[in-house]
């Protein structure tokens, strides 16, 4: 009998140990796991050593590097660099580097590098994996020439730069932006305070005075208020925005307008329209409509067809007659 109950308890105890080692093999699977999901080892010595290296060289006033391996978010490396008072060379120095610096260190890690090169505003170029020296040096002296032509002003960086509150005339700021960008392609946006009569300017550098000249004089013989204008790198209008005055007359005053655009296949444009008088409510369905004039490049949104709780019934009517003059649309 005590033989028989020794080989239980014996049993039994191989049992719990057999239970025990496959919970750890469980949980050290499961350790792998979340070890493994970043892809990537740990860096930490190495992003140390960077940010070290970045801060000694010369036109650095300050660097950080913001290092991540974890499973939350990944691995990723952050660099920040400023370099406001720095020369374009030593700008140029210091985006070379960077790719030698790392070496393949972070191979895998998500990457991004901002280096500040103006001091008021705090403009940025941006190095890619693989950054072309010689174009990143030519937008820093962009960049400091635009904000030095606008000591006044408020500048922020998007997609490309937007000078807003502008206080001074419009036509005088897109000479001023002619002047300091020359023939290097950029993007600005010029917002004009709220109380100005002008419409915002959205410009694709570089754009010659004779083309502005040529908008403006189509703008100023369209029957609608324009609240917006996009021209793109032809120096041609490639978007617009405005308000209709008269519903009753929309249609005509938005066929006259497309017309003096000069938009067509050879040009196309897109104008989006609402009108000024009629219910504004959000809850309630307004006037307002679109149409790609000489293209067909309508939001994957919409259908072609309005809904009604959206838009009144002669918006529908208008931009259905509009569309079917103006865009290529296949009907």
């Amino acid at each position: 009998m005590a033989a028989t109950t020794d080989r239980l308890a014996t049993l039994v105890a191989m049992v719990g140990v057999g239970r025990r080692i496959k919970g750890l093999v469980t949980a050290a699977g499961l350790f792998a796991l979340v070890l493994g999901c970043t892809g990537a080892p740990d860096r930490h010595e190495e992003a140390a050593r960077l940010e070290s290296a970045l801060r000694q060289m010369p036109g650095v006033d300050r660097a950080s590097v913001a290092y991540e391996n974890a499973f939350a978010r990944g691995a990723t490396l952050g660099i920040d660099v400023a370099m406001p008072t720095a020369t374009e060379t030593q700008i140029g120095d210091v985006v070379s580097a960077l790719g030698r610096l790392k070496g393949h260190d972070f191979d895998g890690f998500y990457q991004w590098t901002n280096i500040t090169v103006t001091q008021r505003n705090r403009l940025l170029v941006r190095p890619g994996t693989d950054p072309d020296v010689a174009a990143l040096t030519t937008q820093v002296g962009q960049l400091r020439a635009v904000e030095a032509a606008f000591p006044g002003e408020k500048i922020e960086q998007y997609a490309g730069i937007d000078i807003t509150e502008l206080t001074m005339p419009v036509p005088e700021a897109l000479a001023r932006v002619r002047t300091a960008v020359g023939s290097a392609p950029i993007e600005v946006v010029v917002k004009p305070k709220r109380a100005s009569d002008e419409p915002i300017w959205s410009v694709q550098f570089p754009f010659s005075a004779g083309h502005e000249t040529a908008i403006r004089q189509r703008l100023g013989q369209m029957p609608i208020t324009v609240g917006g204008v996009w021209v793109g790198e032809a120096g041609y209008l490639t978007r617009l925005t405005a308000d209709i005055r008269h519903r009753q007359t929309a249609y005509d005053d938005l066929a006259a307008a497309i017309v003096a655009s000069g938009a067509g296949r050879d040009r196309p444009m897109n104008l989006l329209w609402a009108a000024q008088d009629g219910p504004q409510e959000r809850d309630r369905p307004t006037f307002h409509g679109e149409v790609s004039v000489g293209s067909c490049d309508y939001g994957s949104n919409d259908t072609g067809q309005p809904d009604p709780k959206y838009y009144t019934p002669d918006a529908i009517d208008v931009q259905k007659r509009i569309r079917e003059r103006f865009d290529t649309c296949p009907r």
